[in-house]
């Protein structure tokens, strides 16, 4: 009958390798995870703000440069046409719209950063829990060998 390592070396590698070896599958994997996701959110929140600074910068164009048929074109959620005073108002408030932008422009390249930083942990603990994995088979493996050729008296 085989019985489990004694309180030699090779018991300790043996079970030192083996849960080396589910720490490298688990809490890499997990937090590898978790950073694809948050990697997720924040190219979304880019695209989001990508379209609203575009939005605006064509609405800010078309404030600044209005059509020959002196219409002005309005964003999506504004359905009704401008009277005199409004467009007086909005024009007023162009440097406001202009500072929107620039606003919208620095949260982008933050959510910009924060993706490539999120792409880097990604990476660091895919390569982490592969070493841990790797590592726990090599020494799991070692510790079983010197145990398997223990003459059966001395296991």
């Amino acid at each position: 009958m085989i019985s489990p390592p004694t309180d030699r070396l090779h018991k300790f590698l043996a079970i030192a390798g083996t849960a080396l070896f589910f720490l490298g599958v688990t809490i890499p994997l997990d937090r590898y995870d978790q950073s694809v996701r948050q990697f997720i959110e924040a190219k979304g929140k880019v695209m989001e703000l990508s379209q609203a600074q575009f939005r605006l910068s064509k609405w800010l164009d078309s404030l600044k440069n209005p059509p020959q048929n002196d219409s002005v074109t309005a964003p999506a959620d504004i359905s009704t046409p401008l009277s005199s005073v409004d467009r007086a108002r909005i024009e007023k408030d162009s440097a406001g719209l202009e500072r929107e932008i620039a606003d919208l422009s620095v949260q982008t390249q933050k959510q910009i950063d924060l993706a490539q930083h999120l792409e880097r942990i990604k990476t660091t603990w895919f390569v982490l829990g592969f070493m841990c994995i790797l590592g726990g088979i090599v020494i799991a493996t070692i510790g079983f060998i010197i145990w398997w050729r223990q003459p059966e008296n001395e296991r």
